[in-house]
């Protein structure tokens, strides 16, 4: 991938609201897999996905488990997927942390294949049972380079904002940016702040959860209001 890290993307942020439906919750997870699924045409392989939780500790500590091989199917998703709030609720000791998606599969990207057509980051912002008192929970982060065709960048800006009228966002985060840039020690083909790098305390002013999720955006976001 080192040779191909300068390829340009449409990258959007949505901030999920703590009291609205999750993308971790099944029934809205599989709206936005419905929602994405014309990607499996547009990749240049299979979409994959891997993802993590946190597993709580005999110590009353968490620790850090991966769910194992994940896909973008359905059946795959009940892995990792809550069935509604109340499950989640009742499942303390097991809760959901992150999950990303790469097409192609991120072992054909490193292989040589180059950067991805797509990536997609969710992430629990704050698993702890105690998030109540911050403004938004769930980030999304999804990304599609600019070289594919018209259509389906189109179409995938489309589908942006139907997600985020799903996930109840009132802004979308916008910014275009390659894969990563270049190492500051000026080493051939090495590059560093990839995309897939990023997290939700470089998209939100350090981590504010307490502020709005579309005030709490970084300078380098354009900010889009969804009409609704």
């Amino acid at each position: 991938m080192r040779e191909d890290y300068e390829r340009q993307y449409k990258v959007y942020a949505l901030g999920v609201p703590s009291d609205k439906p999750q993308p971790w919750e099944r029934p809205v997870w599989q709206q936005i897999e419905n929602e994405l699924a014309f990607l499996k045409d547009v990749c240049r392989g299979p979409i994959a996905l891997r993802g993590s939780y946190l597993d709580l500790q005999p110590n009353g500590f968490y620790k850090n488990r991966g769910y194992g091989r994940l896909s973008w199917q359905s059946k795959s998703s009940d892995k990792w997927t809550y069935e509604d709030p109340e499950d989640e609720g009742r499942r303390l000791s097991k809760r959901f942390a992150d999950v990303e998606a790469w097409g192609p599969h991120w072992k054909k990207c490193f292989s040589g294949q180059g950067a991805p057509d797509f990536y997609m980051r969710l992430t629990n912002t704050f698993p702890a049972p105690d998030y109540e008192d911050h403004a938004w929970r769930g980030e999304l982060l999804l990304a599609l380079s600019l070289d594919l065709p018209l259509a389906a960048q189109e179409l995938f800006v489309a589908s942006v904002h139907y997600i985020a009228g799903l996930l109840s966002c009132s802004h979308i985060g916008v910014r275009q940016a390659p894969w990563g840039v270049a190492y500051f020690l000026d080493i051939e083909g090495a590059f560093t702040s990839a995309i897939n790098d990023s997290s939700p305390y470089d998209v939100r002013d350090n981590g504010n959860f307490h502020r709005p999720a579309h005030e709490a955006l970084t300078d380098e976001w354009q900010l889009v209001r969804i009409m609704v």
